[in-house]
């Protein structure tokens, strides 16, 4: 029994000692928020020869993650029915009144009292016409969005709540050839340039870079802390930034908001696109609202899955690539690739924990 309650007050008091970060309301600004948890915004990481890796603060907090379910529509064909049925009656019984009226009084003549009854049963009547027209074009929108639904990928659904107990830095772009190269000493990429995304680096190339770049500033952060690949949660909550539609853009998104394949018919694109067929500088597009840039299409980014992978195994990659369809580009959407695979549409941006 005392062993028992020894053993309690060591996990109470490891709980005590672990900082308990506030959650992002959704609205402060990153800036508000760092002040208020006392860590900088930003930090930056000299790699040498004016080759700066920053990263920006990304908050602790809740998100719905994956993609809910089409709500059902609000209008009901049912209750139109209803108010066509009952605003027909009264416009038939205004009408038999007013015979009546005429075939006793031998004249048309029109009271107050008729006159508001027969307005408020036009008005029924006709509601009950609008309500029906609503009730189908909810319920075609609702089709529409289930079969976009039952389309999508079963890592997506059920959405899900999840948690983001502390907070922790992000890359504010994909890391670029410059930076790769600055580190490890070579340039992998197809499309080159210092301020392209390095690509065609595999899953081991991005966790043996997050290795080497704690290994080169071990003595600047803070005891136990380490950069890593983002897990997929970390990943979709600074994606998101607060939003919850299918982009951090809205439902659609454009081609002069991301680099991705917008040549081809697509219900996600918003307006005419166009196909870059390449990568472009990162930084070239708005960034969402955590200061995070290209978090849709340019590179395909991996995520996190455990340090003992094997060359064969699957590993998750998000946001989508320069050759992606938008659809592939969604904030909720994941794929996988081996994690020895060298494919020219991935490649990865950083984080690194908080003490």
């Amino acid at each position: 029994m005392r062993l028992s309650l020894i053993a309690l007050a060591i996990a109470a008091a490891a709980l005590a000692a672990e900082p308990q970060y506030p959650f992002w309301d959704g609205r402060e600004s990153i800036e508000s928020y760092a002040k208020k948890v006392n860590l900088p915004p930003t930090k930056s990481f000299d790699l040498g020869n004016g080759v700066a890796l920053d990263l920006v603060l990304i908050p602790a907090g809740q998100f719905i993650m994956g993609t809910p379910i089409p709500p059902d529509p609000t209008a009901k064909t049912e209750d139109a029915a209803v108010l066509i049925c009952i605003g027909g009656a009264a416009v038939l019984t205004a009408l038999l009144l007013l015979v009546d009226g005429m075939i006793r009084m031998r004249k048309l003549s029109f009271s107050l009292r008729w006159l508001l009854f027969a307005t408020f049963s036009c008005g029924l009547f006709i509601a009950g016409f609008a309500r029906l027209y609503l009730a189908s074009e909810q319920d075609r929108r609702y089709a529409e969005a289930m079969s976009l639904y039952d389309q999508l990928p079963a890592s997506e659904k059920p959405a899900h709540t999840e948690t983001i107990a502390k907070p922790f830095y992000m890359g504010k772009f994909t890391v670029t050839q410059a930076q790769f190269e600055a580190l490890v000493g070579i340039n992998p990429s197809r499309f080159k340039g210092a301020q392209q995304p390095v690509e065609q680096v595999t899953w081991l190339h991005a966790s043996n870079f997050c290795y080497f770049l704690t290994a080169q500033f071990k003595s600047q952060l803070p005891a136990h802390a380490s950069f890593q690949l983002p897990t997929e949660p970390q990943w979709e909550f600074a994606c998101r930034a607060g939003t919850t539609n299918t982009f951090n853009t809205g439902n659609t998104i454009s081609t002069d908001e991301a680099n991705f394949n917008g040549s081809g018919p697509s219900l996600y694109l918003r307006g005419k696109g166009i196909f870059r067929d390449k990568t472009t500088p990162v930084g070239s597009f708005k960034p969402n609202a955590f200061g995070l840039y290209d978090m849709h299409g340019n590179v395909y980014q991996w995520c996190q899955l455990n340090s003992y992978t094997s060359r064969s195994e699957s590993c998750p990659v998000r946001g989508g690539c320069w050759g992606a369809d938008p659809k592939l580009c969604r904030s909720a959407f994941s794929d996988s690739y081996p994690a020895g695979q060298v494919h020219h549409g991935i490649g990865f941006r950083v984080c690194l924990s908080c003490p």
